[in-house]
């Protein structure tokens, strides 16, 4: 897995980042010799300086899973300084960087049709969605959080990465049928559709 972006991710490898999190995680779990986590953050990047260094420091090592995050540069750089990026340049540089990955089958593309997630994709995004539905349901029902207040409180959540720790609020929910948005919780369980 390579975590390919700017500061935010380059202080994902410090020793309380989260790409370090994620490797204590496997190891606690005796799966760290599973996955090689790379952190691929450089201060200060702009889309394009993804764009550029995306051969070496991402394809060349052939990855199963590229986490991009990038962005907050472009815009706050053109804000600041009006060193950013334009919005149509970040849309031209962005949708290159995704041909790329398209071109190593890390992603699904149809032309007219957008973006579509392959399989693996669609199974984490799924566990995502679980994960999220489920703390909105939890501080909604057990905190008495109503739901107008509960979204973004839940994106930070969802971002725990226990399996256990879902697992168990899924029990101590009484395994929901459907949770918030008509969902079958069982679906996003099971990472199906």
């Amino acid at each position: 897995m390579i975590f390919f972006g700017d500061s935010i991710t380059q202080a994902g490898v410090s020793p309380t980042g989260y790409i370090t999190k994620v490797g204590e995680m496997l190891k606690s779990k005796g799966q760290d010799s599973e996955y090689e986590l790379i952190g691929a953050g450089i201060g200060g990047n702009k889309v394009y300086d993804l764009y550029l260094r995306l051969e070496d420091d991402v394809l060349a090592k052939k990855p199963d899973v590229v986490f991009i995050y990038v962005g907050i540069n472009d815009v706050w750089h053109k804000a600041s300084s009006g060193t950013g990026t334009d919005p149509d340049k970040y849309v031209n540089f962005y949708k290159a960087l995704i041909k790329k990955l398209k071109a190593q089958k890390l992603l699904i593309y149809e032309r007219y049709k957008g973006f579509k997630l392959s399989q693996e994709g669609r199974k984490v995004a799924l566990q995502i969605i679980r994960k999220h539905r489920l703390w909105e349901y939890f501080l909604v029902e057990k905190l008495h959080f109503g739901w107008d207040e509960v979204h973004e409180i839940a994106e930070e959540l969802e971002h725990i990465s226990s399996k256990k720790l879902i697992d168990r609020l899924d029990e101590f929910l009484d395994f929901p049928k459907r949770i918030r948005m008509g969902i079958p919780s069982q679906t996003v369980r099971e990472g199906s559709h």
